[in-house]
């Protein structure tokens, strides 16, 4: 491992040769830390926010993150936020040995996360995203994009993308003519199980919202003409 120096004045060649041996040395991590997880019909590879902490530890006790940007305010972190102002991204600039690179933090939003969940889990993917540009777990990440290239995005995938554009006034009424269709049951609690459910009826997943209104539509029509013949009679 190399060697960390317990300096906040760096000289540039000394700090060029440590950021250098932290890309050489990290680059691949050890596979103790590295995790795997399903994503587009293959399995990724990738480290956790707890495995960066731990290398960034190793090799740089003094390493820290900040908000790239803050309210003047408040203070607080600037996050992108969803249209129910629910935060979904941060950028972050996170310094190693006195050289800071910048990272951005995002989540998927659901019904089951609160913010504060929500704002750590930003906190976390910034820290992996920023870390990944001095070169630590780069091998994962090149991978791993070069898969997701290589890989058509899957019916899920395509739910969720919809999904998440979705308000949630929005979420909800889809959701109800879904579940009385017998598109989705009462376990579609979170947008993967949603997602996963939807994903089964090709003609509902290709444009979810659009088939949900076509279905209130024809319904509409249905009891409209009921009524006239009712009236009629």
């Amino acid at each position: 491992m190399i060697e960390y120096i317990d300096s906040p004045d760096l000289p540039d060649a000394l700090r060029i040769k440590a950021l250098r041996d932290l890309h050489t040395e990290l680059r691949t991590p050890p596979a103790s830390l590295v995790e795997q997880k399903p994503k587009g019909g293959t399995m990724l590879s990738f480290v956790g926010h707890a495995a960066v902490t731990e290398m960034l530890l190793r090799h740089d006790p003094l390493w820290s993150w900040t908000p790239y940007a803050v309210s003047p305010l408040s203070g607080e972190p600037l996050m992108d936020r969803d249209s129910n102002g629910r935060p979904i991204g941060m950028w972050i600039k996170l310094t190693i040995f006195d050289h800071s690179r910048v990272g951005y933090g995002s989540v998927e939003v659901n019904d089951r996360k609160q913010d504060g969940d929500l704002i750590k889990e930003i906190i976390g993917d910034g820290i992996r995203n920023a870390a990944m540009r001095f070169g630590i777990a780069l091998n994962l990440w090149s991978k791993s994009d070069l898969e997701s290239a290589a890989q058509p995005p899957s019916a899920a995938d395509l739910v969720m993308e919809q999904a998440t554009k979705w308000t949630k006034p929005q979420r909800d009424k889809i959701k109800q003519t879904l579940k009385t269709h017998g598109i989705i049951d009462d376990n579609a609690t979170t947008f993967e199980l949603f997602a996963e459910q939807v994903s089964k009826h090709e003609s509902v997943a290709k444009d979810v919202k659009a088939w949900a209104l076509a279905k209130e539509q024809t319904e509409k029509k249905i009891i409209k003409d009921l009524e006239e013949i009712a009236t009629n009679e």
